[in-house]
Formats: structure tokens, sequence, C-alpha cells
């Protein structure tokens, strides 16, 4: 009996500490990867702006969660858009972007059933190579000391799903510029073309006036 006290003390102390040094650990977290993208920010904000679009490089997708259920509503692209998801294997949650351009990138509202509240960006800049596209996340563990531990673990857990996005948005956009600048060409070529097609039939008919002047 004596051993079982000393054993039941012994947890308790135990558990004591835990919780108490897990009060002591900040409660905020902070998740943040960058890649610098060969295309300019215009290629690369339509796919970060519509949620309908997250689904062609973000890592949380239903051929992750075969049972996930995905709807979107308000706007369908920047401020104000917004997407929602519910399964078994995905959980339940929404995003909602808050603000987007070209020249910032875009922040959104994130929320998980069962926890608390949570903010993040993907932020666009110039740079040498292209854009520089820095995704990141944060939010606040609460008072919970559990919470607390497991917040020290957020980046390490995170970082392969940032890592990943950030690689697929990077196919996508350089696909998308290479698009766009296809189409740019074949406009130009075209606009090239009618111009010629214009000038030569205006020539031809300077030509059969002063034919018939004569």
């Amino acid at each position: 009996m004596r051993l079982l006290k000393r054993v039941a003390l012994a947890l308790v102390v135990l558990a004591a500490v835990f919780l108490g040094v897990g009060m002591l650990l900040p409660s905020a977290w902070h998740t943040e990867r960058s890649v610098e993208i060969a295309a300019g920010s215009e290629h690369i904000l339509p796919l970060i702006e519509t949620p309908a679009r997250w689904e062609e490089w973000a890592p949380w997708n239903q051929t992750r969660y075969p049972d996930m259920q995905v709807e979107f509503a308000g706007e369908k692209a920047g401020a104000g858009a917004k997407w929602s998801w519910k399964g078994q294997s995905s959980g339940n949650g929404s995003m909602t972007i808050t603000r987007a351009s070209a020249d910032y990138g875009i922040d959104f509202d994130l929320a998980f059933e069962g926890h608390e509240p949570s903010k993040g960006s993907i932020r666009l800049e110039p740079s040498a190579g292209g854009t520089k596209v820095t995704w990141s996340m944060w939010g606040d563990m609460g008072m919970s000391p559990i919470a607390r531990y497991f917040g020290l673990v957020m980046d390490s857990m995170m970082a392969p799903d940032f890592e990943a996005g950030l690689g697929k948005l990077e196919t996508r956009a350089k696909e998308e510029q290479v698009v766009a600048e296809k189409a740019a060409a074949e406009a130009k070529a075209r606009a090239e073309a009618e111009a010629a097609a214009a000038a030569a039939a205006a020539a031809q008919a300077v030509a059969e006036e002063m034919e018939a002047a004569e």
C-alpha cells in the first residue's frame, strides 16, 4: 500500500509539473515558408485568391481526403471569397480571404472546428528571379497547457505541407505564364496579320483609284 501511495504521489507531482511547465510555454505559434517563382505575380494571384483553385496546388484537397466535402460562398475571388470543408478524415473548417491584390498577395482567416481561430497570408514580392512567395500561418493556443505543448511542434508538422504546396504552386504559376505568353503572342500575330492585310487592302484601293483616274 505504501508503495502504491508513493507511485500515486509521484504521478500527481509529474502531472503537476507537466501542466505547470505547459502554462509557461508560449501560446502563440507561427509557421512560414518561402519560394521564388519564375513568374509574374499576375500569374500567381488567381491561383491563391480563388478558393476553388486551391485544389490545384494546396495539399489539403479531396485527393488527400476523399471524404472531404467542399462548399464555396461569397465572392468568387479576392476579399470576401470563402470556402468551407467537412469530413471524417479532413475535419471541419473554413477559410475566408480578407485581402487580395497582385502587389501584395492575400490575407485570410482560418477556422478549424475544435481549435482556436488562426490567420494566414501568402505574400507576393518582386524578386530578381520573378516573384518571392511567402506562405505564413499563425495563431494562439489559448490557456490550455496541453495545447501549448502541441504548439511547439506546429512548425515541424506543417512545414512539409507548406513546402509541397509551394512546389505545386510554382509549377502551376509557370504553366499559367506559358499559356498567357502564348495567347499574347498569338494575339500579337493576329493583330500584325490584320494590320498587314488592312495596309495591303488600302494600297490596293489607292492603286485602283489611280488607275481609274488615268
